[in-house]
């Protein structure tokens, strides 16, 4: 799947939702040592911290951190992001009636 959004490596990607760091984890790997994962949740996605723990003890993912953080405040210059990955979170996106 990331070969074919293009993905490459010392790209750096937001990974927007991302759980348990699943994906986050795949695209660690194929940006290597010189690309870097901002590994996004924020305060529903609590839930995950004790996988992603495990995940990423020992250091053993160099290249992802975490980015806890509310949605409207990323934090993250435009310019910094060579993609915004959006995988784990679309069953939790609904509309609310503004009305």
């Amino acid at each position: 799947m990331l070969e074919f959004l293009g993905v490459e490596p010392g790209w750096t990607v937001l990974d927007l939702f991302a759980g348990n760091g699943y994906y986050s984890e795949v695209i660690a790997d194929v940006g290597g040592d010189s690309g870097m994962v901002y590994l996004h949740n924020n305060q529903a996605y609590l839930c995950f911290v004790q996988s992603l723990d495990e995940r990423l003890k020992d250091d053993r993912l160099p290249n992802v951190e975490r980015h806890f953080r509310k949605i409207e405040d990323i934090n993250l210059k435009s310019d910094s992001i060579d993609m915004v990955m959006l995988v784990m979170a679309y069953h939790d996106a609904y509309l609310v009636n503004g009305g």
